[in-house]
């Protein structure tokens, strides 16, 4: 089906996206592969989110190992994704591997990355590398954001440290965000977990 199609690599790309909605990473793959030259990072980087989002972390992290043997550069998509990975694994060691390759390549971190990072640390149980990520992208010129504000409140809470998640959401700093539905869960949590009804309503 695939061989059909003239070889341009934006129709393939398309095509792998495509597949990957419809969780047919078989497919996806072989139009991967059909893509020739292939030293695009958004074809790259499209099989490797294929990949991840339909639980195939290990082979996403295989294929980043061919992307760099091919010598085409990752962006903040790629390792973002790569990050996601590694937390589906529970693979700590590998995703500060990802997270020092960030910064040794020196790849732009948005918002997006920063909560991939924010995620896997905690989820990982690493609570004192997630604060890292988090004063730095809340300390930059980036745009403060509800993900990765709520991510860490959530990471407080759930790793033990009920107190921090109250006084982050405290912080007049983040004054100007609204919390949502998973903000205000954790902020119950952390009340609960301190035995704090006042606070709770």
């Amino acid at each position: 089906f695939v061989t059909s199609l003239p070889s341009d690599s934006f129709v393939l790309t398309c095509l792998v996206d495509a597949y990957a909605k419809f969780a047919r990473v078989d497919e996806a793959t072989r139009a991967f592969d059909e893509i020739h030259e292939n030293d695009d990072v958004v074809s790259w980087t499209s099989m490797i989110v294929a990949y991840v989002q339909n639980d195939c972390a290990r082979e996403g992290l295989t294929l980043f190992n061919r992307m760099r043997e091919a010598f085409v550069d990752g962006n903040e998509f790629t390792v973002g994704s790569l990050v996601s990975a590694c937390t589906k694994l529970n693979w700590l060691h590998q995703g500060k591997w990802v997270h020092g390759f960030v910064i040794k390549n020196g790849i732009c971190v948005n918002s997006y990355l920063t909560t991939s990072l924010l995620n896997m640390y905690v989820k990982c149980g690493n609570i004192q590398d997630a604060c890292k990520v988090f004063d730095e992208s809340s300390s930059s010129s980036y745009d403060r954001d509800l993900v990765s504000w709520t991510a860490m409140i959530v990471g407080y809470s759930q790793r033990g440290y009920p107190h921090l998640a109250l006084e982050l959401f405290k912080d007049k700093k983040w004054s100007g965000i609204l919390p949502n539905s998973v903000t205000v869960s954790s902020l119950l949590s952390s009340c609960a977990q301190l035995g704090n009804s006042v606070m709770g309503k």
